[in-house]
């Protein structure tokens, strides 16, 4: 997860309904009310981190708790896991971990304390709870994809954060996360006030050859549903690589190549390898 991604969706002032995403936010299994003994018990390995703090990601907490969805669904640990997350009673922004204690079973939650409600569900296998339904009430608007004017407020207003680079430190304090201004929903409105208004084109199409007609790998596609948008919010095209950045990107594969890169998986292991070593975690996917 990028910083400059978080700065944006924190950003968002408009209330959610739902946020997706795949790792949990940090603290969720010690929010309180939730049944931590359990997913002990069925993922014994995950206690040195739960008890340390450090489970899940704090980029998502921290926009949980700024956030404050009413639901918010998670993958990755590959169980199921529900949680009522009360954000006033954790213990910093960036975790969900609260100061109140354990949730016993029975124990009413207060009606007036504003909360998000999490669930995870397990890997889609027989046998396995992966599956639970969630009844929303139906939309009056449109059945179809559309625009949401305040991201396009923040889409245009952080255009030049440098999206090339890794690294890139961003202040995320309230001062510097202001929502959208009454002047830019008027401007980004008025360049949705045609007829198909904030209603997303149907203009998919193939952007790139198939892979054995592909010569280039580095070569860059542009999409024209990007291209539509950016020209629409009078923004400029700036995802393509630039020569140096081409030079620079063969190199470092190149290097990568020569030199080994200690984050790169190597799926022509030999399998015998793999059996032989030791996996703590017995959900571990072996590619």
């Amino acid at each position: 997860v990028r910083q400059f991604e978080v700065k944006k969706l924190l950003q968002v002032k408009e209330p959610i309904d739902i946020f997706l995403s795949h790792d949990w936010p940090r603290g969720v299994a010690n929010s309180g009310h939730c049944d931590k003994a359990r997913l002990l018990r069925q993922k014994p390995y995950f206690a040195s981190e739960i008890s340390q703090d450090v489970f899940g990601s704090p980029a998502a907490a921290q926009l949980c708790n700024r956030l404050r969805p009413k639901y918010w669904f998670s993958a990755h640990h590959h169980v199921k896991f529900p949680a009522i997350i009360h954000h006033e009673r954790s213990t910093s922004e960036l975790t969900l971990t609260t100061s109140t204690g354990e949730w016993t079973a029975g124990e009413a939650q207060d009606s007036t304390d504003q909360h998000t409600k999490f669930l995870a569900l397990d890997k889609c296998l027989p046998g396995r709870d992966f599956l639970q339904v969630v009844d929303f009430p139906e939309s009056e608007e449109p059945k179809v994809f559309q625009y949401d004017v305040e991201w396009l407020c923040i889409l245009k207003r952080n255009h030049q954060m440098p999206l090339g680079r890794r690294k890139f430190e961003c202040d995320t304090c309230p001062a510097s996360c202001v929502g959208v201004s009454a002047e830019e929903t008027s401007w980004v409105a008025s360049r949705f006030a045609g007829a198909s208004g904030l209603t997303i084109p149907e203009n998919f199409c193939q952007t790139a050859p198939v892979y054995p007609q592909r010569v280039d790998r580095i070569h860059h596609y542009r999409n024209p549903q990007t291209l539509s948008l950016m020209e629409a919010l009078e923004l400029s095209y700036t995802l393509d690589l630039n020569q140096s950045q081409h030079t620079h990107q063969h190199t470092s594969q190149h290097a990568s190549v020569m030199l080994g890169n200690p984050e790169e998986i190597d799926i022509d292991a030999d399998e015998g390898a793999a059996e032989e070593s030791t996996i703590a975690n017995p959900e571990e996917i072996d590619i």
